[in-house]
């Protein structure tokens, strides 16, 4: 009678331990999900190709400049996903390049443009439906006289963050 009163109390005991730590696991897994849904955010990219093409004279220091429109097919072009009522702020870092099609050239881009639904900071508010409108990034390169005409284009790093 002692044995089978003390198996009970330590199944007990274990049983409800055991019942405490499945608790928790599944608290915290639910929290994770709605924790991860609700702040993440997500890049769709439409077209992520700053372009150059071959249609500026060589021997000549010029600029060029790619003007963010959504229907330019030389800039990149990309909406954000999260959460509704939010601002985005896009930030691109300063030394990047674009390469030629072929050969080792390069382009360093000066400055970077936003447009269509950015802002000039590279401020945009996120609709009801959880995603931007249509934002672009375009860019200015100064074409020096040793450059020789081609074909430049380059995928831009770029960073979105919650203002």
């Amino acid at each position: 009678m002692a044995i089978l009163l003390k198996y009970e109390i330590y199944s007990f005991r274990l049983c409800r331990h055991i019942n405490a730590l499945c608790l928790r696991s599944v608290i915290v897994f639910i929290l994770s999900i709605i924790s991860f849904s609700c702040f993440s955010l997500c890049i769709v990219p439409e077209r992520m190709k700053l372009e150059f093409s071959g249609m500026y004279v060589t021997g000549l220091n010029q600029k060029a400049k790619s003007t963010p429109f959504s229907n330019r097919v030389d800039v990149a072009r990309f909406y954000v996903e999260g959460k509704p009522g939010e601002r985005v702020v896009v930030t691109v870092p300063h030394r990047q390049f674009i390469y030629k099609e072929r050969g080792r050239e390069r382009l360093k881009v000066n400055r970077f443009i936003y447009g269509c639904g950015l802002s000039k900071r590279g401020i945009v508010r996120i609709r009801s439906n959880g995603r931007t409108p249509l934002l672009c990034i375009g860019a200015v390169v100064k074409i020096h006289a040793k450059n020789s005409a081609g074909r430049y284009s380059s995928a831009i790093r770029f960073e979105v963050n919650y203002k």
